[in-house]
């Protein structure tokens, strides 16, 4: 695992530490920590892409912060139409489901059912855009056709809609106006007059505003508050792990591979008794 909030050189500076005997399973030990930490901040503190629709105010709080870049704003548009040619009653049903970001192991896809309830699914982790998702779905199911809205070809399939029926929605390339509060990098301020504007729209969803934005931490951006309670926790869990028989730091091998394992409930441990404070700022905000 790649070092998300603190380096082994920024460790070692901030411990005092000269020695190398340790860097072996500090190499390990410190991403193992980091992973506990954003585990309990309920955040993801390295770089990443955010893709989420929400309701459309002029004030949004973004699920993840801080807001480095917004790469795109908009509403809903009918995206594709499918038509089913295949003898009525209709035989074919489609439903689409969009990638859920706090939980990556829930692949987006757009799944074809017959009436006898076999589904083909296409992952829009393979067919990545709106053309090749049209023609996969075309070459698999003769009778329909898959209509894309003009423009939009390549718009990813990731910011498809969730939903079923024969429209499927997407957002839009348009942009409005916007600005992120400098104070706490994650609120998404609109301008009145765009919200005017939503209100205009033929068409309504719960959430109609897609925003896709750039967040977190480089490793040289990280606060160093946070850096700090980082290394505190590592090095009390490297303490702890050296006393006789505490059984936290486990070193294993299969055939040349050698690896280190940690007590992740131990980190929380260490988290809940010292560091509650400390990590308290970090936090997931729930609005």
């Amino acid at each position: 695992m790649a070092n998300t909030l603190i380096s082994l050189a920024e460790y070692k500076a901030m411990m005092g530490v000269s020695s190398t005997a340790d860097d072996t399973t500090l190499n390990s030990l410190i991403p193992a920590c980091e992973e506990a930490i954003q585990t309990y901040l309920d955040r993801r503190l390295g770089r990443n892409i955010g893709i989420e629709w929400y309701e459309y105010d002029r004030a949004i709080p973004l699920t993840q912060w801080p807001c480095n870049n917004l790469l795109m704003i908009g509403t809903p548009v009918n995206a594709v139409t499918i038509t089913d040619y295949s003898a009525s009653p209709v035989s074919l049903s489609f439903n689409t489901t969009k990638q859920d970001m706090r939980n990556p192991q829930i692949p987006g896809k757009f799944t074809v059912t017959t009436e006898q309830f076999v589904q083909t699914d296409f992952l829009f982790s393979t067919y990545t855009t709106l053309a090749t998702l049209k023609a996969a779905v075309e070459a698999a199911f003769p009778t329909v056709t898959f209509a894309v809205a003009s423009g939009y070809d390549q718009l990813n399939t990731l910011l498809l809609r969730n939903g079923s029926g024969n429209t499927i929605y997407g957002a839009t390339r348009q942009q409005v106006l916007y600005r992120i509060d400098d104070v706490t990098q994650r609120l998404l301020i609109i301008p009145q007059n765009v919200i005017v504007q939503f209100n205009a729209l033929d068409y309504w969803f719960e959430t109609s505003l897609c925003v896709v934005w750039d967040y977190g931490y480089d490793l040289a951006d990280v606060p160093k508050g946070l850096k700090l309670t980082t290394a505190c926790i590592v090095r009390d869990y490297l303490k702890i792990g050296k006393l006789p028989g505490s059984g936290l730091v486990k070193q294993e091998s299969i055939k040349n591979y050698d690896y280190t394992l940690f007590d992740q409930a131990k980190v929380w441990q260490i988290i809940n008794d010292n560091y509650v404070k400390d990590l308290e700022a970090y936090r997931k905000k729930l609005c």
